[in-house]
């Protein structure tokens, strides 16, 4: 996503229970971190994340801290669960998030097309505390 498409995002979520974290270096966003909650009573005790950070920033510790933020946060609005979608070829994150404590919960076939080529998802989710 671009910066104005983050802050478009952001402004979006405002009032729904969802929230972001933003990490920011030399003054511009290195990564951030999205929480999606649900507005619907019943299912409002889970969340969907989505986590990104710029490539030069990799291996910086950068997602650890947004997702240990994210995860406190989540666990003060009362979330019981936070579920994930990652690519299937992302060998990289799916390490991360299992060192996490984040359990495989199922497979999507030809979840994402790229550049024409059909690549497969899985999902994870984490039981909070």
């Amino acid at each position: 996503m671009t910066v104005e498409d983050e802050q478009s995002f952001i402004r979006n979520t405002n009032g729904s229970g969802s929230f972001s974290i933003i990490a920011v270096a030399d003054g511009s966003i290195c990564g951030s971190c999205d929480i999606r909650i649900q507005n619907r009573e019943r299912l409002r005790h889970r969340a969907e994340m989505g986590i990104a950070v710029r490539k030069e920033y990799w291996g910086a510790g950068i997602a650890q801290h947004l997702l240990e933020e994210a995860i406190a946060e989540a666990k003060r609005r009362g979330i019981r669960i936070i579920g994930l979608t990652v690519r299937a070829d992302n060998k990289r994150a799916i390490a991360f998030y299992k060192r996490n404590g984040f359990e495989f919960s199922g497979g999507l076939r030809m979840l994402f097309c790229l550049g024409g080529n059909y690549v497969d998802g899985e999902q994870y989710e984490l039981l909070l505390k």
